[in-house]
């Protein structure tokens, strides 16, 4: 019986070792890393579920989670679901950028899409730049952003969290004043 878990759970981390969507060409080849409180792996649907401070890193990668669960078709995962207050996900996209931060009390993460879709109180920050609403859908390949605010409950426009919010930072640059800098003609 023990064997068969272990055959399990190395057939399912070869499964998320396959999945690239979510990862540099460098992470792919990095081991992956999973702990979990317990772990539950159904071999007949594909799906597996980790729960109690779930962590799972794969190099640039990282998910921390309260409850994970890894869905998988044909030997490659499809689709990550993490569920926390909040649940984090953090990758660097592209050599030499800031991590991408995303988080909220729901994350699906589909993978042959390169989609992560958030919702309840998401965030989606990279920098000192931050997208905070409701409900977000985040390509990972294009870094398209599309949000909505929470629908008010009772009718009320005074709702907290009822719209989309940014906060865009501007760009700093290592430019040297030169004005500065020139002696003064005589």
């Amino acid at each position: 019986m023990k064997f068969k878990n272990r055959l399990l759970i190395t057939l399912l981390l070869s499964l998320v070792v396959s999945s690239t969507a979510f990862s540099l060409p460098e992470d792919q080849t990095k081991p992956i890393e999973l702990e979990a409180d317990q772990a539950k792996l159904n071999n007949k649907t594909g799906v597996s579920e980790y729960t109690g401070n779930v962590i799972i890193i794969q190099g640039t990668a990282k998910l921390n989670a309260d409850r994970v669960l890894l869905y998988s078709e044909n030997n490659e995962v499809t689709r990550m679901e993490a569920f926390g207050e909040p649940a984090k996900y953090q990758q660097i996209l592209n050599i030499g950028e800031d991590p991408t931060h995303i988080e909220g009390q729901k994350l699906d993460l589909k993978v042959k899409e390169n989609i992560a879709l958030v919702t309840g109180n998401g965030k989606v920050f990279r920098g000192k730049d931050i997208l905070t609403g409701n409900k977000i859908t985040y390509s990972l390949d294009t870094g398209e952003l599309k949000a909505s605010g929470q629908e008010p409950t009772n009718g009320s426009a005074e709702e907290n969290n009822s719209r989309v919010k940014f906060i865009i930072n501007p760009q700093q640059t290592n430019k040297k004043d030169t004005s500065t800098d020139q002696a003064p003609a005589n």
